[in-house]
């Protein structure tokens, strides 16, 4: 704790403390324009999103105080009650008979949640307060009113992490209250003198910079050939063309801004194109602080590297073509631009997310620094490999489909890498082509200079392994072998069956064809992977299994308990429903993992992510499951999932609007 105490010192700089004061005074004018006692008299048309392009209460939530922490993106629904203006008419909760009915509820239990975090001890709102439906909504009102209890930090996920960075006891995490969760940060933080000088303000910025990676790395090009990127290095901000389409803060959704792409004749109309564009564009103005920007010049360099700040989104039209712009505190400038690989997709795109994983190569080819630092956390996981490794000498992950086995293999060897221990690492996957020729060795065909075939001996990659294995016997040498069980594997490893156990490293046997002495040496490891929706442990040969040792890998569902903005349940609840009816169904072996609820290490927050991964992932799993039988898929996803007469998915639920998709989701897979 006292090095993040110090970090925190060197963190308060006169510029960042300049910053809050601003906030604070925006503060301030919010609550000149909205009191708590006008709250009592406020119209819905004072509140809502949509009729008018600016000052509305919600607007002044999502919009104009960014700075006092961001509950940016998604929809317009978080609000509860908004007006859309392509229909002309009002959302509002279906429980209601019209959008005033709502609002006489919604502002009642508005005003109960401020009155609630008045009182001390803090007691939970009651379950049905409408503010339950948007916890990021619930807790950005708090905050307005009572910035004395509270930290400006209205996700649950980042609540929970940033408690888990100070060491707090997760029994008291286990609550979904995101004001509860909130003011034990808070108190986990004042509880050192040092801290209580700074506001919490800059106490969040600092857990954001420090401890929040951004999900993605987003290429946004600053004007053709980097035109415009000294202007923005220049007033540290990124910006964006399109200017006709006039504020984006007038758009309450992604449906609104491709409209306005359709009123303004962009792209002859072409559909896809427009979609495509819009989605761009809507990239480009919910990026969050904490994103990562890469600016680029053409294809095949990058001129910037930077961070997102908490400046947030602005529009000027007096800069020309390039009047959007999002703050960035730009880190890494190169004059000479950082030649990359050429990406030819960037020749027609703006805005594009790029890999971490790829950015972090193109940095690492060129001997830059690496923008990112990754914490590698041990896993009890890593000592149950580790065991079994020196006991057998072999081991094989296994388990259902998306449990994480191929990533648990790779982090466990980063984490022996980060305990100073040398190794070497190679890896091949099985597939039922693969056979002793290209494992250990074979004759195979080669072409000569006068155009004959002629066929020679050739060494197989375990062999070329080995081989290297024995020049080095100071190193760890590590073997993986991916989708183990989809090779015949007794007739891949042919006579080394006997060399594998623990016992036997070191004794030789004879090639049959190449006649050589054939070892395998004690510093060899193998770890294999399987999943168990397509074979069995049960149907492995038996001096295989008799070899290996075996490590289960199954759904973790702990990970995945945490809000998803607009659901009421989480994705450990959708994925624990599933998996009981296909256990039900199919068995233990035929379930989900929860690596499909992960996307670039983070758990979906979003869902649209959720739709994503229902639409590319999950149903297309459970079709091959299921063998295409339409009755026991809808068993498992429900009948608006699935039309049983037409014999398909409803692939309606996932173009229309989120409401239709939540409530299939809530009513069948909500317990």
């Amino acid at each position: 704790m006292d090095k993040i105490i110090t970090q925190i010192h060197e963190f308060a700089t006169e510029e960042r403390k300049e910053y809050v004061r601003k906030a604070k005074e925006l503060h301030r004018e919010f609550l000149l324009k909205f009191p708590l006692e006008r709250l009592h008299e406020m119209e819905l048309e004072e509140y809502a999103l949509g009729l008018q392009p600016q000052g509305s209460f919600s607007w002044w939530l999502e919009y104009n105080t960014v700075s006092l922490g961001s509950i940016k993106g998604g929809s317009a629904n978080k609000h509860i009650i908004y007006y859309k203006k392509k229909e002309g008419t009002w959302f509002y909760p279906e429980q209601f008979k019209n959008e005033q009915e709502a609002w006489q509820q919604l502002r009642e239990d508005i005003i109960k949640t401020i009155e609630v975090m008045g009182k001390e001890p803090y007691v939970s709102i009651d379950n049905d307060n409408l503010l339950n439906r948007g916890s990021m909504l619930r807790g950005k009102i708090s905050y307005m009113y009572h910035a004395d209890k509270l930290m400006p930090i209205y996700q649950e996920s980042h609540l929970k992490k940033f408690l888990k960075e100070f060491g707090v006891d997760e029994n008291l995490l286990k609550t979904r209250d995101t004001l509860y969760l909130n003011q034990l940060l808070r108190n986990e933080l004042y509880k050192h003198k040092s801290l209580q000088q700074y506001d919490v303000l800059l106490l969040s910025n600092f857990l954001y910079t420090h401890f929040m990676q951004a999900e993605f790395v987003y290429k946004i090009a600053p004007g053709d050939n980097a035109s415009n990127f000294q202007n923005c290095v220049d007033n540290s901000f990124i910006s964006l063309g399109w200017g006709d389409l006039g504020n984006l803060e007038q758009y309450n959704d992604f449906n609104e801004l491709k409209n306005a792409f359709v009123k303004k004749g962009y792209y002859n109309q072409h559909k896809s194109v427009i979609t495509r564009k819009a989605n761009e564009v809507w990239d480009f103005y919910n990026l969050q602080p904490g994103d990562l920007v890469i600016a680029n010049n053409g294809t095949s360099k990058i001129v910037g590297i930077g961070v997102v700040n908490e400046e947030g989104y602005k529009y000027n039209e007096d800069f020309g073509r390039y009047p959007h712009t999002v703050g960035v505190n730009w880190s890494q400038i190169f004059e000479k631009g950082l030649v990359i690989p050429p990406q030819n997709a960037w020749k027609t795109v703006t805005v594009a997310k790029v890999p971490k994983k790829q950015m972090e190569e193109w940095l690492q080819s060129n001997g830059t620094q690496s923008i990112t630092k990754p914490t590698l956390e041990e896993s009890p996981l890593f000592g149950k490999i580790n065991r079994a490794l020196n006991r057998k000498g072999q081991i094989i992950l296994y388990g259902p489909p998306g449990t994480g086995k191929t990533y648990s293999v790779m982090q466990f060897l980063k984490w022996k890498k980060h305990s100073n221990v040398k190794i070497h690492i190679e890896m091949c996957t099985f597939h039922p082509s693969f056979q002793y020729e290209d494992f250990i060795e074979g004759y195979k065909p080669t072409a000569e200079k006068d155009g004959t075939v002629s066929f020679t001996l050739q060494d197989g990659v375990f062999k070329r392994f080995i081989n290297q294995a024995k020049k080095e016997p100071g190193k760890k040498f590590y073997f993986i072998i991916d989708e183990l069980n989809r090779g015949n594997v007794p007739k891949i490893f042919g006579e080394l069956i006997t060399l594998l156990e623990k016992d036997k490293r070191g004794v030789e046997v004879i090639l049959p064809q190449s006649k050589e002495l054939f070892t395998i040496p004690e510093n060899v490891a193998i770890i294999a992977t399987m999943n168990t929706s397509d074979r069995s442990i049960k149907m492995l040969d038996a001096a295989i299994k008799r070899r290996f040792a075996f490590v289960e890998c199954m759904p973790n569902y702990e990970i995945l308990e945490c809000s998803v903005d607009k659901l009421s349940i989480s994705p450990s609840t959708i994925l624990k429903s599933l998996n009981k009816k296909l256990i039900q169904m199919q068995g233990r072996d035929m379930q989900i993992g929860h690596a499909y609820m992960i996307e670039d290490g983070d758990v979906i927050s979003s869902v649209g992510q959720l739709k994503d991964i229902f639409q590319y992932d999950i149903i297309p799993l459970l079709q091959e499951y299921c063998f295409d039988n339409f009755s026991v898929l809808a068993d498992i996803l429900g009948d608006s999932f699935v039309d049983i007469d037409l014999q398909e998915v409803n692939h309606t639920l996932f173009n229309d609007d989120d409401e239709a998709f939540i409530a299939a989701l809530e009513s069948h897979l909500g317990d």
